[in-house]
């Protein structure tokens, strides 16, 4: 089984996105079963708080389903229960690092890498861009079907995502660069749903 644990910095927006968004990827390819995606934080600010709802509704208008859930941190136990944690920025690889200081099979990269790009994914909780963190969503999660599942389908036989299916294209019709930019004011009901950070600023 491939296991895969996407961090953020609150584990409300881009953690959650790309899970939801490779569960989608592999129930369309019918591989499922052979699949365990989560997502957790590096920081305990939203621990116990749902999918931020602006990022509830992006991930709804390209055609991914998405549940309830209750925001996590990650913990030293999830290095040997995942084969791959993936994450957003460099600011949630170093926050991670204090959790996990030590990697010794490799398994922490940062989701664009497999891209081949040296930049993190933005932190649409300060951008109000959920538009343009999608597609690089996408991008990171189509890019390594030859690289990083190539690693993680340790059982003989597995079935492999080919690069024809696992495309941007399958999940909602959207390219990886959709022309479609929403940004989104935050409004007070949104403010309830999910408390701003302090005023000191939130290390994303």
């Amino acid at each position: 089984m491939v296991k895969v644990l996407f961090i953020c910095h609150g584990n409300i927006c881009r953690s959650p996105m790309a899970e939801y968004l490779l569960r989608e990827m592999v129930r369309r390819q019918g591989l499922a079963a052979q699949f365990q995606i989560a997502s957790a934080a590096t920081s305990r600010e939203e621990i116990g708080n749902d999918v931020y709802p602006p990022a509830r509704a992006e991930l709804r208008a390209h055609g991914i389903p998405v549940g309830h859930r209750a925001a996590v941190q990650v913990t030293p136990r999830d290095y040997d229960a995942y084969d791959w944690l993936l994450t957003m920025d460099e600011n949630n690889a170093r926050n991670l690092r204090r959790i996990l200081p030590h990697d010794p099979d490799g398994k922490i990269r940062a989701l664009l890498s497999f891209a081949g790009l040296q930049r993190g994914i933005a932190d649409p909780w300060y951008t109000d861009d959920f538009g343009t963190t999608y597609d690089d969503l996408v991008l990171g999660c189509t890019a390594p079907p030859r690289r990083y599942l190539k690693r993680m389908t340790a059982p003989a036989g597995a079935v492999i995502l080919s690069l024809d299916t696992f495309t941007p294209t399958s999940v909602g019709g959207q390219t990886a660069r959709s022309s479609r930019r929403r940004r989104r004011r935050k409004t007070s009901a949104l403010a309830t749903a999910a408390p701003a950070p302090a005023a000191a600023g939130r290390d994303t």
